[in-house]
């Protein structure tokens, strides 16, 4: 599953995430969006989400973030494992 694209758009309501193989979009989540959440807060988030389509952070081959939140720009462009484990793709 390493070539699977994780897009997320961090909006000032909604935080809108897409996984894509290719140009064919297989699954999309959708929360709130919530400026003080940090950067392990979303990745357990992202994590949760992806399980309900059987997939992983750790599975994710790249990410794009398009972000209008600057506090959450920041959240979702660091990696949030420390040691590459489960954490973003890079």
């Amino acid at each position: 599953m390493g070539g699977t694209l994780l897009a997320i758009d961090a909006g000032n309501t909604n935080v809108v995430i897409g996984a894509y193989r290719g140009r064919t979009l297989l699954a999309t989540w959708r929360t709130a969006t919530a400026p003080d959440r940090t950067e392990d807060e979303i990745a357990v988030t992202i994590d949760a989400m992806l399980a309900q389509e059987d997939r992983a952070l750790a599975q994710m081959g790249a990410r794009v973030v398009g972000s209008s939140v600057p506090a959450l720009t920041q959240a979702f462009a660091r990696p949030a494992a420390r040691d590459g484990e489960g954490g973003w793709p890079a």
